[in-house]
């Protein structure tokens, strides 16, 4: 029945809705906004060819984005 979550249940945002929202909510220009998406997702493509690899640096990448997005 696709990607439509059933009543009662919540689904954790993807991580570029993540990074968009988190972009948004701090004014960032959507320039910037765009570069910051561009640059996970040639990043995503560069890891994809190797599955241990990519789940070292889809951790790692997450962790320097909410790092870089969410300085307090």
């Amino acid at each position: 029945m696709g990607n439509t979550p059933s009543a009662g249940t919540q689904t954790k945002p993807r991580l570029l809705d993540q990074v968009r929202d988190k972009i948004r909510f701090k004014h960032y220009s959507i320039r910037t906004e765009e570069a910051y998406v561009g640059w996970i997702k040639r990043f995503i493509l560069y890891i994809s060819n190797n599955l241990y690899k990519r789940i070292y640096y889809f951790n790692t990448l997450n962790n320097l984005i909410m790092l870089h997005i969410l300085r307090v």
